[in-house]
């Protein structure tokens, strides 16, 4: 993996960790959210887990942590085995993460807060996309 990518993919996990939940009355990083995952993993119910663009934020903000954790964690592996399938794979995941998260901006304000403070992610994360399929292209058009 050329340094640019792996330096790139650090970039992008650090800023999909540090991505702000407006929750309550304050706010908190993903990565906190994700911790939180495995306390409420035994107290399950239905309202606080939803996935779906037709959730409002409070109720996806469980399965936003899960899938952004399933990233993560793939985007590490990724690093480790210089697999580049499973990077995209894995920014890909993190990207629907960010917009089941983000989806409804227009009418909820702690989604405006959260798509504010992960904007940088989401850039990083196209200019990511865009290098690897750049080096796709021109390894498949190398003989």
């Amino acid at each position: 993996m050329p340094y640019q990518f792996k330096t790139l993919t650090y970039w992008v996990l650090i800023t999909n960790c540090l991505i702000l939940i407006g929750a309550g009355h304050g706010a908190g990083p993903l990565i906190l959210f994700e911790a939180i995952l495995f306390a409420t993993v035994h107290s399950y119910n239905d309202y606080n887990f939803c996935i779906g663009f037709n959730c409002t934020y409070d109720n996806s903000l469980l399965a936003v942590a899960f899938i952004s954790l399933i990233g993560q964690i793939l985007l590490v592996i990724s690093i480790f085995r210089k697999s580049n399938r499973l990077r995209l794979i894995s920014i890909i995941a993190l990207l629907l993460a960010f917009a089941l998260l983000c989806h409804n901006f227009q009418n909820d304000n702690a989604a405006i807060f959260s798509f504010v403070s992960g904007f940088v992610f989401l850039a990083l994360s196209v200019i990511l996309i865009y290098f690897q399929l750049r080096q796709k292209k021109s390894e498949d058009v190398a003989p």
